[in-house]
């Protein structure tokens, strides 16, 4: 899974918060959450967030679906998933 749909897009088109995507993605039933880090900023940013992380109740989750599925459902936050 990539935490930031990928390029970030997610994030840069304001579809989600940095926060909410890596939460979202440390909620799921996995051993292990990577996360890119290509500055020292953004490091200490996903530290903040692993530090106070606490788990999104199902609630949360649904809702932040809810949310993203308008600007998910043609798939141009997801290039990465297909040839450019």
């Amino acid at each position: 899974m990539k935490s930031l749909g990928g390029n970030g897009q997610p994030i840069t088109q304001g579809v989600a918060t940095v926060e909410e995507a890596l939460r979202y993605a440390m909620s799921l039933q996995v051993a292990t959450t990577i996360s890119g880090i290509d500055s020292v900023a953004v490091l200490r940013q996903n530290l903040a967030i692993a530090r106070g992380f606490k788990p999104m109740t199902a609630a949360e989750m649904d809702a932040l679906r809810r949310r993203c599925a308008p600007a998910a459902g043609d798939g141009h936050l997801e290039l990465y998933k297909s040839t450019m």
